[in-house]
């Protein structure tokens, strides 16, 4: 099992001046609106009032381009179509947060359903064949291939709105995680930009009262002059680099593991 190392430390500047200035305002933005704060999930997970831990997601989550599927573990099938949780033994967040949970609650389950290529109209699409346990609890993390799969920023509004409300209903408890900036928002066939989905995102969680802490806001934070965006996430897409994944792993601790 390999669990990330945390070297690098977020925080400083919220936006680099070299930033482009549409993006410090919509961060400005995100930064002024009250968000419901996760302090409580560490210690219901300390209380064991989970029997198990769901992630639902895409590449961010599979860890594209870092890994592999555990045919062993089956985790969406309609018909011919077939899924399975990645690989356990790559260096992503998500199994940095496996390894932390089988070190500290090992009675919890683990399972990444995390799916590539997905949207989040996909997910709405296809949300009664996603297995969610009643006493779990849930990290839902998408936006990124909805670019490209969804005709417009309304549209991924609507039906990521729906999925959440069926993921909440299902799930004991349920964290939204924003997804993080990509270096191909400028591409032809994107419909929208990363900054929309992260904005989009937020709104969501405030108008339905969800805890939601933000990856995006993570690697913009992290992001200067010295390392730019493409230290932590890859050319082709919001792919976490090395970097990236322990920038948001500990991110991701401070907001809900502490």
């Amino acid at each position: 099992m390999v669990i990330l190392l945390i070297t690098v430390v977020i925080g400083g500047k919220v936006v680099e001046k070299n930033r482009a200035e549409d993006n410090a305002i919509l961060f400005e933005q995100r930064a002024a609106i009250a968000v419901k704060q996760p302090v409580s999930i560490y210690d219901a997970l300390q209380q064991g009032d989970f029997h198990g831990i769901t992630l639902i997601g895409d590449n961010a989550t599979t860890g594209m381009n870092k890994t592999s599927m555990n045919e062993n573990m089956q985790v969406y099938a309609n018909g011919d179509e077939v899924h399975y949780e990645p690989v356990h033994d790559s260096a992503t967040w998500a199994n940095a947060f496996r390894a932390f949970t089988e070190q500290q609650f090992p009675q919890m389950t683990f399972t990444n359903a995390a799916i590539t290529n997905k949207s989040a109209v996909w997910f709405n699409e296809q949300k009664e064949y996603i297995q969610i346990g009643e006493n779990e609890l849930v990290f839902v993390m998408l936006g990124t291939n909805d670019r490209w799969a969804t005709e417009s920023i309304e549209q991924y509004e609507q039906h990521y709105t729906e999925f959440l409300q069926h993921v909440n209903a299902q799930a004991k408890d349920m964290v939204v995680i924003i997804s993080p900036p990509a270096m191909t928002d400028e591409l032809e066939m994107m419909n929208f930009g990363m900054d929309e989905v992260a904005q989009v995102t937020q709104q969501i969680c405030d108008k339905q009262q969800y805890t939601c802490i933000s990856f995006y806001d993570a690697i913009e934070q992290a992001t200067t002059q010295s390392t730019p965006l493409q230290t932590f996430v890859q050319t082709d897409g919001p792919h976490f680099t090395d970097k990236g994944h322990t920038v948001v792993w500990q991110y991701f601790q401070q907001q809900i593991l502490q």
